[in-house]
């Protein structure tokens, strides 16, 4: 997740399955994977930079 920690082990550290991880914290996982795309297309765009 944002924390860059599998999901498989926070829920076993907080005591749930990973489907209450996703159904009670799916709005931090849903902001977590806008960041990781936003960064995808900086790389990505940088990249282009660099091969021209």
């Amino acid at each position: 997740m944002e924390s860059g920690v599998s999901p498989a082990e926070v829920a076993r550290r907080v005591g749930h399955s990973i489907a209450v991880l996703f159904r009670f914290y799916a709005k931090a996982i849903h902001r977590s994977q806008q960041h990781a795309n936003q960064q995808i297309e900086h790389a990505l765009k940088a990249a282009r930079q660099v091969s021209r």
